[in-house]
C-alpha cells in the first residue's frame, strides 16, 4: 500500500507518521519548506501528550488569559493545573516532518498540480523547486494542504463550509511596549478590531503576535489590524506580517474513493477559539488509521465511517458548541461586552479551559450548570434588549 500526503504541516505530517510507523509506503508532499504558516500558535496540554511533543518546541506556557470587552473592561481568566502553549510554526512544523522522515515517510518539496482517484488507485502530479515534473501513483490521497485545498477543490469537497481571513504580525521584543505586551496573552473582543471574531496577543520567546480575523468578505481586515495596534500603543514596524484564510465550520463531506481530507482542508477549526493545530493533527491520526483500517477496501462510503463519522462522534458536539456561542456573542458589541461578564464567573472559566485543555465538552455538577445557564441567560437577555451600550474606558492595554 502506498500513500500520498499533500501537505506538510501538523496534519497532513501526523498522518504520514501514522502511515509510516504501521509500514505503509508514505510519500509527503510539502510545497514550501521554508514556508511560515500565520498561526497565533496555541496548543493544548492534551496535545503534547498525545503527540509526544518536546520541551524545546514549547516556547512560552500561559497560565492565565486577560479578556477585554468593548467598553475596556478586563477580566484575567487564571488557568488552574494547565496551561496553554505557544508555539512557533516553522520549527514545530519543521519537527514534525522530521519526525515522519525518521519513521520512514519519503518526504518531498514541491507544488502539487494534478491529482485523480479512480477504483483502481490514484496519481498526484507535483513540480519540484528546481522545475522537475513527476507523477507518482498510489492507493489513496491524504489533503492537508490547507484551507484552499486544491485537493478539495479538485475532488468538489469544499462545501458548507465558512472561511475567514487573518492577519498578523510579530513584532521584536527591543521596544517597552512589546515586552509589556509579550508579559500574558490577551484577547480583544470588540467590532473596532473584529467585526465578527477577536483580537489576540499572543506571547512568545522571541516575539510578541498581534492579529486579528473577520468572516466578513467587505470588512477592512489591514484597517481593523491598524487601529488594534494604536490601541495597544504600537508603533514600531513588524518583523513579519502573515495572512491566511482560516476555516471556521467542517465542511460537509472530508472522504472521497480513495481520498480523505484532514485538518484546515476539511474545516476543522473551531469556532469561538479558531484554534485548529490540534484538530488538524488529530484529525491526520485518525484518517491514517481508518486507510489502514480500510486498506483492502478504500471506497467513499467505508472511508466515511471509519474516519469522519468517527472524528464527528469524538469531536463533534465541541465544534457545534462553540459555533454556537460564536453565534450567539459574536454578533455585535453589547453582545461580546456581555460575553465578557460572563466570564468573570470562575465556573465558566473553569469549564473553558477544562474544556480546552482536553478537547471534551466537560460534565459538571447539576446545581453549576444551572447557575451558568442562568448568567448566560440574564446577560445576554440584556444585550438583545439594548441593556448593554459600552461606554469606552481608557484602560490600560494588555
Amino acid at each position: 500500500m502506498r500513500v500520498i500526503v499533500c501537505g506538510g504541516g501538523p496534519g497532513g505530517s501526523t498522518a504520514a507518521a501514522t502511515l509510516a510507523r504501521a509500514g505503509v509506503e508514505t510519500v509527503l508532499i510539502e510545497k514550501s519548506f521554508s514556508r511560515i504558516k500565520p498561526c497565533g500558535g496555541a496548543i493544548p496540554p492534551v496535545l503534547v501528550r498525545d503527540f509526544d511533543i518536546p520541551e524545546h518546541l514549547i516556547q512560552r506556557r500561559v497560565s492565565s488569559v486577560a479578556v477585554y470587552a468593548p467598553s475596556g473592561r478586563a477580566v484575567t481568566m487564571d488557568i488552574h493545573q494547565g496551561y496553554v502553549g505557544m508555539v512557533c510554526r516553522e520549527a514545530f512544523d519543521a519537527f514534525l516532518r522530521q519526525r515522519a522522515s525518521q519513521l520512514g515517510a519519503l518526504v518531498v518539496e514541491g507544488r502539487v498540480e494534478g491529482v485523480d482517484a479512480t477504483e483502481r488507485g490514484a496519481t498526484v502530479t507535483f513540480t519540484t523547486p528546481q522545475g522537475n515534473r513527476q507523477t507518482l501513483v498510489a492507493d489513496a490521497i491524504i489533503g492537508a494542504d490547507g484551507a484552499n485545498s486544491f485537493v478539495a477543490r479538485t475532488f468538489n469537497l469544499h462545501q458548507g463550509g465558512l472561511v475567514a481571513a487573518a492577519i498578523q504580525e510579530r513584532f521584536a521584543l527591543n521596544t517597552e511596549t512589546a515586552r509589556r505586551l509579550n508579559e500574558r496573552c490577551a484577547i480583544y473582543y470588540d467590532g473596532r478590531y473584529s467585526p465578527d471574531f477577536y483580537g489576540w496577543v499572543f506571547p512568545k520567546a522571541d516575539h510578541v503576535a498581534v492579529g486579528t480575523g473577520t468572516a466578513i468578505r467587505s470588512a477592512n481586515l489591514k484597517g481593523h489590524l491598524e487601529a488594534f495596534k494604536q490601541h495597544l500603543g504600537i508603533s514600531e514596524r513588524p518583523t513579519l506580517r502573515e495572512g491566511a484564510p482560516i476555516p471556521l465550520r467542517p465542511y460537509d463531506r472530508w472522504v472521497t474513493n480513495r481520498v480523505a481530507l484532514v485538518g484546515d482542508a476539511a474545516g476543522l477549526v473551531a469556532s469561538s477559539s479558531g484554534e485548529g493545530i490540534f484538530y488538524a493533527m488529530k484529525s491526520g491520526e485518525m484518517a491514517a488509521e481508518a486507510m489502514l483500517e480500510c486498506r483492502h477496501d478504500l471506497r467513499s462510503e467505508k472511508l466515511y465511517r471509519a474516519y469522519q463519522k468517527a472524528f464527528l462522534k469524538k469531536y463533534g458536539a465541541t465544534f457545534r458548541f462553540l459555533e454556537l456561542m460564536q453565534n450567539l456573542y459574536y454578533k455585535n458589541d453589547a453582545r461580546r461586552e456581555a460575553f465578557v461578564a460572563i466570564c468573570r464567573d470562575r465556573g465558566v472559566q473553569d469549564l473553558t479551559f477544562q474544556s480546552y485543555m482536553y478537547k471534551t465538552l466537560v460534565r459538571m455538577p447539576m446545581l453549576d450548570g444551572i447557575r451558568i445557564m442562568s448568567k448566560n441567560f440574564y446577560h445576554l437577555t440584556r444585550a438583545l434588549l439594548g441593556l448593554y451600550r459600552p461606554t469606552r474606558l481608557d484602560a490600560t492595554p494588555a
